[in-house]
């Protein structure tokens, strides 16, 4: 059974909006739980979210453009009943469509939100932090990843070198003894269209090239908060992908 990370609750009618979010919080690696897509054709509409809302980690409240829904309202008094008991946090959301002259219900209103209607370029990872708690991650120092899981999986242990990529001896902590790997890290703002396709290539490139004493095997490769991640065999040297980045 899938496990999910969000509840949005939403106004039908500002569906295109909360789509649109939802979209971004799986590209970020999570599971956002929407209605539409998850509801099972038979089974009834309450008593599924009602069953949603009694096990999932955290909520959402969106209001936009067409104000709070009937159903919306009912989402928002089960969600206030079950997670003041279960200390799990109720976002409240403002979407770009919404009233600047809007207020939440009072049990909402108190609690910290983000407000899409003024345009951050971080606003994503601030929901992020109050879905799951993981920051958003300083960029400008490299230092910021040691100890961060990267997709629930690789925890970054040291940071190594910097030269045209940030490199980092991780641990993979789904495998037996949790052997050490290497993780490039590439910012993705930092280059061009042309060099991520080349950097695409390159790294298909080096998935074919199999298993060889003398090169580091390609265990996995993501994006991950607007930068992309590549997971090697650690071998003492020089990452093979900070030479396919150099050459």
């Amino acid at each position: 059974m899938c496990e999910f990370d969000v509840f949005l609750c939403y106004n039908s009618q500002d569906k295109p909006e909360v789509e649109a979010i939802a979209n971004q919080l799986k590209q970020k690696g999570l599971k956002p739980w929407l209605d539409e897509q998850e509801l099972r054709p038979g089974f009834s509409w309450q008593e599924s979210v009602e069953d949603e809302i009694k096990k999932i980690k955290s909520a959402a409240v969106f209001v936009g453009g067409h104000g709070l829904g009937h159903s919306q309202e009912r989402e928002i008094r089960a969600l206030i009943s079950q997670f003041i008991d279960r200390k799990c946090p109720v976002i409240p959301i403002f979407l770009a469509s919404a009233p600047e002259e809007f207020e939440f219900p009072p049990l909402l209103k108190d609690l910290k939100g983000v407000d899409f209607r003024h345009p951050k370029s971080n606003l994503i990872d601030q929901l992020i932090f109050g879905i799951n708690g993981t920051r958003p991650l300083a960029s400008s120092d490299p230092n910021s990843l040691v100890g961060i899981k990267l997709k629930k999986r690789y925890k970054i242990s040291i940071y190594l070198s910097t030269r045209n990529c940030e490199i980092y001896l991780s641990q993979d902590l789904d495998l037996p003894k949790t052997p050490q790997c290497s993780v490039t890290k590439l910012a993705l703002q930092n280059i061009s269209e042309r060099d991520r396709i080349l950097f695409d290539r390159e790294v298909e490139a080096l998935d074919q090239l199999g298993r060889h004493e003398q090169i580091p095997s390609l265990l996995a490769h993501f994006q991950e908060n607007n930068d992309y991640y590549l997971v090697e065999e650690h071998i003492e040297g020089q990452a093979l992908s900070e030479e396919l980045i150099e050459g």
